[in-house]
């Protein structure tokens, strides 16, 4: 084994989330929120760490802050969608700002969701429920309707 956590994955139908999250009683609820609802839910404290994971795994969706210190969640998102491997992930992206040019940049890197941080638990879950349905490992469509989690003003 090589160390990755996303290789220890439980069942083989399990979708696997990547989180970047540097705070670590947020990533711990998370953790929790993603197991409850049959996930393998990774979180990391880094860009960075994320990148390395994706250097030697795929996830089925990714979780970052868009901004930050570092590597950030919309950097992040920029090389997963110039990789012909990570392309198909589909990325939510959490961002500070209320700026439309903001939520415009993260969507022009390939984030399929932008929400509002903090965000609501349950919303959470439930674009990472649309992005990558429980028990059901598959690429994300192009035909998603992500509508309802997508910021229009």
């Amino acid at each position: 084994m090589n160390g990755n956590p996303m290789t220890t994955a439980q069942r083989p139908d399990q979708v696997r989330v990547l989180g970047v999250e540097a705070d670590p009683s947020i990533a711990s609820a998370l953790r929790i929120l993603f197991e409850q609802d049959g996930y393998q839910g990774v979180l990391v404290s880094t860009g960075q760490q994320a990148l390395d994971i994706l250097e030697s795994d795929t996830p089925d969706v990714l979780i970052a802050e868009a901004e930050g210190k570092g590597l950030t969640g919309r950097e992040l998102c920029a090389i997963a969608k110039k990789n012909l491997r990570l392309k198909h992930i589909p990325v939510i992206l959490l961002t500070h700002s209320a700026l439309p040019s903001d939520y415009s940049a993260n969507y022009r890197a390939g984030a399929v969701v932008c929400m509002m941080r903090p965000c609501e638990r349950q919303r959470l879950r439930k674009a990472v429920h649309r992005a990558a349905p429980p028990g059901q490992r598959s690429a994300c469509s192009a035909s998603f309707n992500m509508s309802a989690f997508a910021r229009t003003s």
